[in-house]
């Protein structure tokens, strides 16, 4: 089944014609001929890694932000031990039903 739609992008309206189910990156390349839309990591397999991915990153950065220290002699870094730093503990999340 083909829809009509009329999508404004970068202030450009313009009527494309898809299929039903058709993935919005598809339409804004294939048929909008827009070039710098990308599929980032692809299509999430599983949600669950997608969550601790994302938890894990941002534990990382927070851990590196409050802990971590660069000292510096008066022409370069010294502090050349880049794993020493403490990583946040977080408590485990409760099983929700």
């Amino acid at each position: 089944m083909t829809n009509k739609l009329k999508l404004k992008v970068n202030g450009s309206t313009q009527d494309v014609n898809v299929e039903a189910n058709t993935m919005l990156l598809y339409v804004l390349r294939d048929a909008m001929e827009l070039h710098a839309p990308k599929f980032g990591c692809g299509l999430v397999i599983s949600p669950d890694g997608l969550h601790n991915q994302i938890e894990g990153n941002i534990i990382q950065s927070l851990s590196r932000t409050l802990h971590e220290e660069v000292t510096f002699d008066h022409s370069r870094v010294t502090s050349l031990e880049w794993t020493a730093y403490s990583i946040l503990c977080t408590s485990p999340r409760s099983p929700t039903t």
